[in-house]
């Protein structure tokens, strides 16, 4: 537990800050849900740790599951609408809210896999990239690479493609650099990967490009606006708010008082979210979770090069 503080701490206040604001939340019953919501992901956090399951066998694990994911993403494409799985949650392209991408009044529906947007399914296979980066020298991990690739582009998630750009590139630089016995297996990784997004880009460069020039589509155009009067709104409720926020998971209700194009949900930020729900120390404690591991990974690297 002890050397795994730099995420057992962070992990923990969350959970703390998130009790704090429950008597001067917004609604008291919605606080008290999502407090114990992330009590019980902390919980879990603790169980994982204590119970030191070998971290390849956790990632692997992972990994599989993604696959799954990723074939039920393919099959929603081509079926260009739910598989009717049992707990699946894709939404028919006709239906109100449904993730599609609008070109001339048709709807295309984007990849789901078993989440409930294909931003989260994009967020999910952008950290399966990054955690089979050390195994790529294992062809089979290689394989399962190419085929997460092909499922973040279909989740058609910007959000998820610019996290990847900025995490993955830096992360595959720093492997090249740092372990020369693993450049053969990045490079045999990366060519192929390229090859997927080009063809990915012949073969659904409409969509890509209404996705890339959002403001050239009304649909995409009014999705944008309402991303920002979401932090318009998150912003104004720190101001109110700074230290005790509104409380946790309370943001669709802050936002029911603003005329909005979107209907009420949450702000696609998470510090910016957690910083309104919780206060400012929330929102820098989520930072503090998020840049840890990379701080702690860097460490390692600088140790075993001194050794």
């Amino acid at each position: 537990l002890i050397k795994n503080y730099y995420l057992i701490l962070p992990f923990g206040l969350l959970a703390i800050f998130a009790f704090f604001t429950i008597p001067t939340a917004l609604s008291f019953d919605l606080a008290i849900y999502f407090s114990m919501r992330w009590l019980m992901a902390f919980g879990l956090f603790l169980t994982l740790i204590v119970s030191d399951v070998p971290k390849k066998k956790m990632i692997i694990i992972f990994l599989v599951g993604l696959f799954f994911q990723v074939l039920v993403g393919i099959g929603q494409v081509v079926n260009q609408g739910p598989l009717n799985l049992p707990g699946e949650l894709a939404l028919d392209p006709n239906q109100y809210r449904a993730a599609v991408i609008s070109i001339k009044g048709i709807l295309w529906l984007r990849a789901y896999g078993m989440t409930f947007h294909p931003n989260v399914l994009g967020g999910f296979l952008t950290i399966g990239l990054i955690l089979s980066i050390p195994y790529l020298e294992n062809y089979k991990m290689r394989i399962l690479w190419w085929f997460l690739t092909i499922g973040l582009f279909l989740s058609f998630s910007r959000s998820a493609w610019l996290a990847a750009a900025i995490t993955i590139i830096p992360i595959f630089l720093l492997f090249f650099w740092q372990f020369p016995q693993m450049r053969r297996s990045l490079i045999i990784t990366i060519i192929p990967t390229v090859l997927i997004l080009l063809v990915g880009g012949i073969l659904f460069v409409n969509l890509l490009i209404v996705r890339i020039q959002p403001f050239q589509n009304y649909s995409e155009f009014t999705s944008i606006i309402g991303r920002g009067q979401l932090l318009s709104i998150a912003f104004d409720l720190i101001r109110e708010n700074p230290f005790t926020g509104i409380g946790a998971g309370n943001f669709p209700i802050a936002m029911l008082r603003y005329e909005t194009l979107d209907p009420p949900h949450y702000v696609h930020n998470v510090p910016i979210l957690i910083a309104s729900e919780i206060g400012i120390f929330g929102g820098l404690i989520w930072l503090w979770l998020w840049l840890g591991p990379t701080i702690n990974f860097q460490k390692k690297l600088n140790l075993k090069n001194l050794s």
